[in-house]
Parts: C-alpha cells; structure tokens; sequence
C-alpha cells in the first residue's frame, strides 16, 4: 500500500468515531493545552530567575564587620576570597534621587544610582562606559521609568516608559536633600541639584533595573554624605562592607568561606522561596496532566480496539496483513492526536499573545517576567504521546496475533 493510501483509509476510520471517543477528544484538548501552559509558566519562571540572577545585587552580599576592624583591613581580608569582584561601603554602593525634568507622567520621578565601574554594570548595547570618578556620567536602561515602586504599582503602563535612546548623550537633572536627624522624624534642610549625563544603555530585557542607572561609586559617596551627615564634607565608615561576587553560582561557595573567617554575611536581594515552590508545582502538574493526557489515549486506543473488531475482520477479509491494518491504525491515531495537539496550540498561542499584552505593554509591574514559548518541550511533548502510540498499537497488535494462534 502507498502512503496515500493508509492517511485515506485513517481519516475515513477517524470520521466513525462515537460520541464518547469525541467527548474525550475535547477533554484531551483541555488537558494537553493546560499541560502546555503549565510548560511556559515553568520555562518563563526558569527564564526571570536567570535574568534577576545577572543583576548585581543578586550576587551581593553585605560582610559585617563584626571584629571592628579597619574598613581596610577588612578589605584586604576579603580581596584575597576567589570570585569576589568588588567591594564598597554600603553607602558608596547605592543610593536614591529625585529626576526633576518633566519626562515622564504618573510616576514619583524616583532613580537609584548603583555603582558601575570595574565592569560592575550591566554589558552595554548602546553608547560607551562611564569615565573616571571626575565626571557625572550614567549607564541607564534601554526602556527607563522614574518610580520608585515599579514592582507593585499597577498604574505604571506603557505609556510611562522613556525610551532611552531619546536620553543618550543628554543631561538629566537630579535632586536630593540634607536633613536634620535631631528630631525622631529627620528634616529636609537644603535641597542640592546637579546634572548627570546618560552615556550607555543597557537591554532591560534581560537586567530589568527600568528604575536604575550606573555611575561611579564617587558619586554616590558624595551624595549619601550629604543626604545621611548634612552639608558637612566628613569621611565616614559603616560597619559592613558590600561585596559583590563575579558570578551568582558562586555566592554559596564565597558566603561560605567569609562565614569561615568569623564574620557574618548576609544577602543584599534574594528570591522568594514562593517562586521555587511555584516551578517545583509546575513541573509537578505538568507530569502530572502528560500522564493524564497518555492514560486517556490509552484508555481511548483500547476502547476503539474492541469496537473495531469488525472493521478488522473486513480488512483481512479484503486482503490486508497483519502490517496493513498496524500502519492504518497507527496513522489514523497520529492523525487524530495531531489534530488534538493542533488545536491546543492554537488555544494556548491565544493565552501566550494575551500574557505576552500585559506583561510587555500594558503593565510595567509585569514587565520583570520573562515569558517563553517553549516550542522545543511541547514538541518533546508531542513525540513522546506519538511513541506511546505506537507502542500501544504494537501491543495490541501482538496481543491479536498471539489470540490468533
């Protein structure tokens, strides 16, 4: 027999189905779309770690000083620790600031500076590195939105991001206050202003920081020296140092080792244990709806097998071997499940564009989330019912001829 043949034969079989065989169909359906989702919800989760993992204070972790060492003395220890990539005081490392040009509607104009020099920024996709400590210079996100409250606050929309390019190589206007500490609740006293120039981008698809912008640590002492000691120029020493590590994979391995040497670390950002329960119940029901999906074929495969007998018996009786009536069977349930895969597809291409809108352009909160189409899975997924197919076709097949002896 041709090809053509048996795919004509299968398709005229498939349109006998019962009505239970289409009522499973359906529920089929069902199933192997929510598996599939379950798959992207899984990969996207894997995904947003990742990128959240390559963001500086996702390795950093805060050394206390706990033997009231000399902050140098301290330094030095922990610059001999492998994997260890640079050190700052905690107020040299970040700080926050008011963005006083009008470029953007409802939000509170808050930036934060982040130290971003020895290759502690992010790569850049557009403009150059930021200079010496002399100058005022930024390295910003691609899509950037002043607000200090980017990962709650559902008002923010697409319509307040600031494309960055339209800022590169331009000044930006920032502002923060002195205050008095003497009352229980500190008190604005002068208001300082100064310009900085954004001079790199960097891809908030994968950093995010849509609320972050890079200079030189010098800077940031600058500021917090005003903002936490008033208008007097004094040096000052915390009791813990920030340090960050080259690598996220690395951070156990260095916390450690400084653990080790009698001081104690602690994680400047770490991940919800919510998000790794989450993945653990993903991947769980994922396996879960699959064994599901493969019972349900099974069940259907053997229904059809016992209300086919006839059909069998008429086959043999026209000519067809034992070979013909395997491949007819095997190519009319691959026809059948690839009708089913089909469709689930195009149910679940239909949720993905509609998460796809809200994640990307509609809400900024959303937009930490990196959200996959996992085409290689699905297909893993397919080809694994296919064989489980064709393995429960050669059994029945054997289990007719050994009935036939």
């Amino acid at each position: 027999m041709k090809l053509s043949e048996y795919i004509l034969l299968s398709k005229k079989l498939l349109k006998k189905k019962t009505q239970d065989s289409r009522k499973s169909s359906i529920i089929l359906i069902l199933i192997i779309a929510f598996c599939f989702l379950t798959i992207i919800v899984s990969t996207s989760i894997n995904k947003t770690v990742k990128s959240y993992q390559s963001k500086s204070t996702f390795r950093t972790i805060l050394v206390s000083n706990d033997k009231l060492e000399d902050e140098e003395v301290l330094a030095k220890k922990l610059r001999k620790v492998k994997n260890i990539q640079e050190l700052y005081t905690y107020r040299s490392f970040r700080t926050g600031v008011d963005v006083i040009d009008n470029l953007s509607n409802n939000t509170d104009h808050t930036l934060y500076l982040e130290a971003g020099e020895n290759g502690i920024a992010p790569e850049i996709i557009k403009g150059r590195k930021i200079n010496g400590i002399d100058d005022k210079e930024l390295i910003c996100s691609n899509k950037i939105i002043f607000d200090s409250d980017i990962d709650t606050n559902f008002n923010l929309t697409l319509n307040d991001y600031i494309n960055g390019e339209d800022l590169l190589n331009k000044k930006i206007t920032i502002q923060y206050n002195s205050y008095d500490y003497s009352e229980s609740i500190p008190i604005a006293k002068n208001t300082y202003e100064e310009k900085y120039t954004i001079v790199g981008l960097f891809d908030s698809e994968i950093y995010g920081n849509l609320n972050t912008c890079y200079t030189h640590s010098k800077n940031i002492i600058n500021i917090n020296k005003i903002i936490f000691y008033g208008d007097e120029s004094l040096e000052y020493s915390y009791p813990s140092l920030v340090t960050i590590i080259d690598n996220y994979e690395n951070l156990k391995s260095v916390t450690k080792e400084i653990n080790s040497m009698g001081y104690t670390v602690s994680v400047m950002e770490q991940f919800n244990p919510l998000i790794g329960y989450l993945k653990k119940l993903c991947n769980i029901t994922t396996f879960i709806l699959l064994a599901c999906c493969l019972i349900i074929i099974g069940a259907i495969i053997k229904k059809e097998k016992e209300e086919n007998i006839t059909n069998e018996q008429v086959f043999f009786y026209l000519g067809f071997n034992e070979k013909n009536i395997f491949l007819i069977n095997i190519f009319k349930n691959v026809i059948w499940i690839s009708h089913i895969f089909l469709i689930s597809l195009i149910i679940l291409t239909i949720i993905y564009l509609l998460i796809i809108y809200f994640v990307k352009y509609k809400y900024v909160v959303l937009n930490v989330l990196k959200i996959v189409y996992p085409i290689i899975k699905i297909l893993i997924t397919y080809f694994i019912v296919l064989i489980f197919i064709i393995i429960i076709n050669t059994i029945h097949m054997l289990e007719r001829k050994k009935a036939n002896v």
